[in-house]
């Protein structure tokens, strides 16, 4: 897809935690990146109490899965970011992100506090703006937990699929901080993803959801670590998607047990389902570990629409093609339940076309 700001040289972003052969072609994932003197701010509507959100310099330091060069290519665009602080107000954050014009690049960076014993709930929806776009937006959110804090985050990435979309995340956990991050990526010419949670506190935890759906010709890159540095820490990953058509899907999940993190431990699942002869599907589950006393697993389930259920949906009177449609819908609607808020859910499920259940 061609985007109109002048392009600088390749970047890479999305390196795996630890390099693998170089045949393979998943240590990282090579990408054009607009000039950050051409990049314009995104639009963003923020409904709810975003809190005091004022303070310099207590996010900077946080890693995010997208990478180093990433993060300095957000901060070479001297685009300030949108600030939130927990307050006393309870409901969430709501945040409506787009695209600020056509065949532009925009860029959002969103940094989160949630301080000690808080909690905090920003729903995300990035989708298109008033005129169709064809070029990209990005999207970088930094939180910060305190001792004891709870924090979800839910990520709609709702666009057409002319828009390309990077999304990168970086959390930083406290003694038993709670962090849940939510993510459908359901649109959009190509997605680029990452995350790294960083379990710094002792008794701290995260489950992170993750939905998709692949179409046409479309990318999609993720990568997302778990870091576990505290001890009696928890992380799971649970990743749902679709491929169709000629779809092509990377995702890389990393455990990371570092020095000191006895007790902790770590689990990583993924579905897929293959709705083309054509889409290519590389799945990369990684268990690094530096500590004895820790527990890591990982698997992976690859497969095509069983033969059998299809007859059967076909001698009730459902078509083939509605049947594929209903087994896709209910692999992300396992997500759409774990966004938790009737707002979003009802916007996702009319986006996506899924019957409520």
């Amino acid at each position: 897809m061609a985007i109109a700001n002048t392009n600088i040289e390749m970047t890479r972003i999305n390196p795996l935690a630890a390099p693998t052969w170089h045949r393979l072609k998943v240590n990282d994932t090579p990408v054009r990146l607009a000039d950050p003197a051409d990049v314009l701010r995104a639009s963003c509507r923020i409904e709810g109490n975003a809190g005091e959100g004022y303070w310099t310099g207590e996010l900077s330091g946080i890693r995010t899965g997208a990478g180093e060069a990433f993060t300095n290519w957000i901060r070479n665009t001297g685009i300030e970011a949108v600030r939130i602080r927990t307050d006393e107000n309870s409901a969430p954050v709501r945040m409506h992100i787009a695209p600020a014009e056509t065949a532009h690049t925009a860029v959002l960076p969103v940094d989160i506090i949630a301080d000690d014993n808080k909690e905090l709930t920003v729903i995300m929806d990035l989708t298109d703006g008033p005129k169709p776009c064809r070029g990209a937006l990005a999207v970088q959110t930094r939180i910060k937990a305190g001792a004891g804090a709870r924090v979800k985050l839910v990520q709609l990435q709702l666009t057409q699929n002319t828009v390309q979309v990077y999304t990168d995340i970086g959390v930083e956990a406290g003694e038993n901080a709670r962090i849940e991050i939510v993510q459908l990526f359901a649109g959009g010419a190509d997605v680029y993803a990452g995350s790294e949670i960083t379990l710094r506190g002792d008794g701290s935890s995260s489950r992170v959801f993750i939905g998709y759906q692949g179409a046409g010709e479309g990318k999609l890159d993720f990568n997302y670590n778990a870091v576990h540095l505290g001890k009696n820490t928890d992380s799971s990953m649970t990743v749902n998607g679709v491929l169709r058509d000629s779809a092509e899907k990377t995702f890389r999940g990393t455990i990371d047990f570092k020095t000191g993190s006895s007790g902790a431990v770590g689990a990583e699942t993924e579905d897929v389902l293959l709705l083309g002869e054509t889409v290519v599907n590389k799945t990369v589950p990684l268990i690094l570990c530096a500590e004895e006393d820790v527990k890591g697993s990982h698997g992976a389930s690859i497969g095509q629409l069983d033969e059998e259920m299809l007859f059967y949906l076909g001698s009730r009177g459902i078509s083939e093609q509605k049947a594929v449609d209903l087994m896709a819908g209910a692999r992300i609607s396992r997500i759409v339940r774990e966004i938790g808020d009737e707002t979003a859910e009802k916007m996702t499920r009319e986006f996506l076309g899924i019957d409520d259940e």
